[in-house]
């Protein structure tokens, strides 16, 4: 596949498998465009949960790679893979009884230059992607009212 720097994020020739097992996953290619709007659809097992871990960098492909506007995620530190996206997945690994907001308020963590808590610009940040996903309506609900 041409590389294309012009894709927010591109899955190129990607395979997967666990150690000691054959892949399962792959090969799989293809470019995230500005503005589109994807679903990842299969039966159970078939590895839709894996393909967005892979995306998310949370897993290493076997072979192929993920980019981010043409950047390989393996070459990005994880901070500066954490300043272009974030992954939450729809069954948390521990119960956290936060607020939309302050989920949405975690992914400005890798932009702070330091200090623990929000700055102003952080909030206005987190209000306008709230607003941008029509998502503003339910920045005061706890996360755990929220359907997966």
């Amino acid at each position: 596949m041409v590389r294309d720097s012009s894709s927010i994020l591109s899955v190129e020739d990607v395979r997967f498998g666990f150690p000691d097992r054959p892949d399962f996953l792959g090969p799989i290619t293809f470019p995230v465009e500005r503005g589109d709007c994807w679903a990842i659809v299969g039966p159970n097992g078939a590895g839709k949960s894996t393909l967005l871990r892979l995306m998310a960098g949370l897993f290493t492909p076997r072979a192929g790679a993920v980019r981010i506007a043409g950047l390989s995620l393996s070459v990005l530190s994880v901070r500066d893979r954490a300043k272009r996206l974030t992954f939450l997945p729809q069954h948390p690994p521990i119960d956290l009884d936060l607020s939309v907001r302050d989920v949405v308020l975690m992914g400005r963590f890798p932009h702070r230059s330091f200090g623990l808590f929000e700055s102003a610009e952080d909030c206005r940040v987190a209000d306008r992607v709230m607003e941008v996903t029509a998502t503003a309506e339910f920045a005061g609900r706890p996360m755990s009212t929220l359907s997966g």
